[in-house]
């Protein structure tokens, strides 16, 4: 039911992600669209590898790694009870660490300054992982925007966005997972199972190329 909706969003997320985009270092082949009439269950977990970033983590069987069209982004995808997920996978280049600190402070105030919005805006160590997370109230639908995909929903935009910060010698190499397009609504709903895997993202070094001594 959200997939027209979504792509408002995802469209508008790829035109500001891409020119930021590390280029993806072999991705999988383009997987076929997800039958929306199968979801997951979320007892039943595997470690997946997120594409081309450095990152794994423990998903809901049947949740998997998608290639965006022409565009060559990666998202994460899958389904929760009749709810489709998306979180879009960037790389986002490297950092130094008191930059991250600053972000940190903006994203404070910025909680501090619009509480009602801003829900969450905090850093997780998880070693050797930072994590900036920020969970925010986005719009609301337009009625044109409910007409024109035909959905049901009018729920505001949930912003859920995590910056990850792996070291990278003097600096950081930064990395972003976005969720498209869901609603507060969604979230809501799915909450548990959302938190659930997002507490399971771990550092997956990339492997050393054959003949080299790791």
């Amino acid at each position: 039911m959200m997939q027209s909706y979504k792509k408002l969003f995802l469209a508008a997320a790829i035109g500001l992600i891409g020119c930021d985009q590390s280029p993806p270092a072999t991705p999988p082949a383009t997987a076929p669209a997800m039958p929306a009439t199968t979801p997951s269950d979320p007892a039943a977990r595997h470690t997946l590898r997120l594409a081309h970033l450095p990152l794994c983590v423990r998903v809901p069987d049947g949740w998997r790694i998608d290639i965006l069209g022409e565009s060559g982004l990666s998202s994460l995808r899958g389904i929760a009870g009749s709810d489709e997920f998306q979180i879009l996978l960037a790389g986002r280049g490297k950092t130094r660490p008191e930059q991250l600190e600053l972000r940190l402070e903006d994203m404070r105030r910025e909680q501090k300054a619009n509480p009602e919005k801003v829900k969450i805006a905090r850093l997780v160590e998880r070693p050797p992982l930072k994590i900036l997370e920020r969970q925010a109230i986005g719009i609301a639908p337009t009625s044109q925007m409910i007409a024109d995909a035909g959905v049901g929903d009018t729920s505001p935009i949930y912003n859920w966005t995590l910056s990850v910060y792996v070291p990278s010698g003097p600096t950081l190499q930064s990395y972003e997972l976005n969720f498209i397009g869901m609603t507060r609504a969604q979230f809501q709903r799915h909450q548990q199972l959302l938190e659930s895997i997002i507490a399971r993202i771990d550092y997956d070094a990339p492997s050393a190329p054959a003949g080299e001594n790791p």
